[in-house]
């Protein structure tokens, strides 16, 4: 994310809850790049799940007119920001939303993730990706970039907070409010491997 070739105001990391280290991980970072700021979760209050308050968290403490939420097993290319920007003013854009490259090597890997696509792409092949007037509500939480304002009008993550699908539950409240949105491949711009072994996809999965 710090690699970018186009401006960031701010890089705010929301640590959850973690106790594998990664509050010390950000603490070096962050020594080397100002821009990186830490934001340490202690409590998950009644009523919320965990993504969508670390978001809603994050956005609360974000300068801007754009935010951008991603997951920290996404690796970005040092283009990928310069092009949303350039994609938005084009099209006017609120609300973009992005389907990385997905890394695959074990064998749970292989055999589950690539069905779990298949599922989603006959459900998203049919209504036109790609094409900003018939951008179905739906997003994908590893990559969406929406206006301030936008995210304002909508709610934000409080407006979905008790939801599984925090990301498609905000892709509809955008649809609703009239927001000019896309849903796109990102796969020269994303890269993740989600899962290493069997024991995190079903955490993943069922979290």
């Amino acid at each position: 994310v710090c690699a970018q070739d186009h401006p960031i105001a701010q890089v705010i990391v929301a640590n959850d809850r973690s106790t594998d280290g990664t509050a010390k991980a950000i603490g070096v970072f962050a020594c080397r790049h100002p821009e990186v700021q830490s934001l340490d979760i202690a409590v998950l209050p009644s009523g919320w799940l965990g993504k969508a308050h670390a978001l809603a968290q994050a956005a609360d403490r974000a300068d801007g007119d754009w935010f951008v939420f991603t997951d920290a097993d996404v690796v970005w290319h040092p283009a990928l920001l310069r092009t949303i920007m350039e994609l938005s003013v084009r099209e006017r854009l609120d609300f973009v939303s992005l389907w990385p490259n997905t890394i695959i090597i074990g064998f749970w890997e292989r055999f589950l993730i690539p069905a779990c696509g298949w599922v989603l792409s006959l459900w998203y092949a049919a209504r036109c990706p790609g094409v900003i007037a018939e951008t179905p509500a739906f997003a994908n939480g590893q990559f969406i970039a929406i206006r301030r304002e936008a995210y304002a009008r909508i709610g934000g993550f409080a407006a979905v907070r008790d939801d599984l699908t925090e990301d498609v539950a905000l892709a509809r409240l955008a649809k609703a409010a009239g927001l000019r949105r896309y849903m796109g491949l990102g796969r020269e711009l994303l890269n993740t491997r989600m899962y290493e072994n069997l024991s995190q996809v079903i955490s993943g999965w069922t979290r």
